[in-house]
């Protein structure tokens, strides 16, 4: 996975895996069936999750040196669209993705990170709730239909030093960061110190 850190001036230290590579998402080429999944107040110790059906339509760009999605749903029964853009470095071969919305309009500051084989780890810095968060995205190509998953952590916890940790799905649902052994009794209860927060299982190619 990306090897990650926060620097003396609390800035993300990100490394490329060996196995970084510009075709790391070549397999989402294509238009996608997505099923998700979203917690509904992230960082609140809540376990009240929303549902719902979407579309994307992939394609690569910049002769393979990145790639977009665009995504298309409904919420509260008003038309949502979704841009991710993705651009990969070949000189430290890190990814960036981006993210713009219809409600904001605007990308966002990006994640950075990479895909060791099959699965990939990308991290950043937001806002949420109020709290300043490191989120991390992770990707994995294994199953037939692929997943993502993210996740996010106040800025404290994980500058006590507590590292990232092995990801553990269980039933696909909630992903426990970083505390990895107590992944089972966060996923019955939720935890206000690692939620998963969105998670998209492209159901099939439409």
């Amino acid at each position: 996975m990306s090897a990650f850190s926060l620097s003396s001036d609390r800035k993300l230290a990100i490394t490329a895996s060996e196995t970084s590579s510009k075709n790391d998402f070549d397999y989402l080429v294509g238009n996608w069936n997505i099923r998700n999944r979203t917690l509904k107040e992230p960082l609140a110790g809540s376990d009240e999750w929303e549902e719902f059906d979407a579309t994307q339509e992939f394609r690569q760009i910049l002769v393979g040196l990145g790639n977009f999605d665009i995504f298309h749903t409904e919420l509260g029964g008003k038309p949502f669209e979704g841009l991710t853009v993705r651009l990969f470095d070949p000189k430290t071969r890190l990814w960036t993705i981006y993210w713009a919305d219809s409600n904001a309009g605007k990308l966002d500051d990006g994640k950075v990170g990479s895909f060791n084989g099959d699965e990939g780890e990308f991290f950043g810095r937001e806002v949420v709730a109020g709290k300043d968060v490191i989120v991390k995205f992770h990707w994995d190509k294994r199953n037939p239909k692929p997943r993502f998953t993210a996740v996010h952590s106040p800025l404290m916890q994980a500058e006590r030093g507590n590292g990232i940790g092995t990801r553990s799905f269980h039933d696909g649902d909630r992903l426990s960061w970083p505390k990895q052994n107590a992944a089972r009794s966060r996923a019955a209860k939720g935890s206000p110190e690692a939620d998963s927060y969105v998670r998209r299982v492209p159901l099939a190619r439409a």
